[in-house]
């Protein structure tokens, strides 16, 4: 479930935006729950709140279940997908960052937009790493010859039991 707080302060593109990719997010899920998208998404991620928050550093941040941006002109697929990227690695206990750091996979060409965060960008990790990667599987983008999705496809059940509290 999505939760828009100060509702009046979204506009319907904003909130299209935000749907869209939500349907997206639990649609590449499906496979893996065995769930349709919408009881995917709503089993791992839960309640997720959106609100603005117009002083952030950054185009927008996600942390303890809520994603932050800095102003309803900024919100793309990309951008929300990426930022549901971090929920979902908190969700699943991390293990997917974890992974990224054993495996080594690549992800250097993962997130070809401009905005999300470049190898170049100060603080660019591995939880950075994964959610470009995350952004590359869930929109369907072959940015390295398959591998990532090979790797995403190795892993992906396992996190998405532990992210809806199960043992993965």
């Amino acid at each position: 479930m999505i939760i828009y707080d100060l509702p009046d302060l979204w506009d319907a593109r904003a909130r299209a935006t935000v749907e869209l990719a939500a349907q997206v997010v639990g649609t590449a899920l499906s496979p893996y729950t065995g769930l349709d998208p919408a009881a995917s998404f709503e089993a791992v991620f839960g309640t997720v709140h959106v609100r603005f928050t117009n002083n952030l550093a950054t185009w927008a941040h996600a942390s303890y279940g809520v994603i932050r941006f800095r102003n309803p002109k900024v919100i793309t697929m990309p951008l929300v997908v990426h930022e549901l990227g971090h929920l979902f690695t908190v969700r699943a206990k991390n293990r997917p960052t974890k992974q990224l750091s054993v495996d080594k996979i690549k992800t250097i060409a993962a997130s070809p937009w401009p905005g999300m965060h470049p190898p170049s960008l100060k603080g660019y990790n591995v939880v950075e790493q994964f959610c470009n990667a995350w952004e590359a599987w869930v929109l369907e983008l072959d940015t390295d010859g398959g591998d990532l999705h090979n790797w995403f496809a190795e892993n992906i059940a396992r996190w998405c039991a532990l992210a809806m509290g199960g043992k993965g």
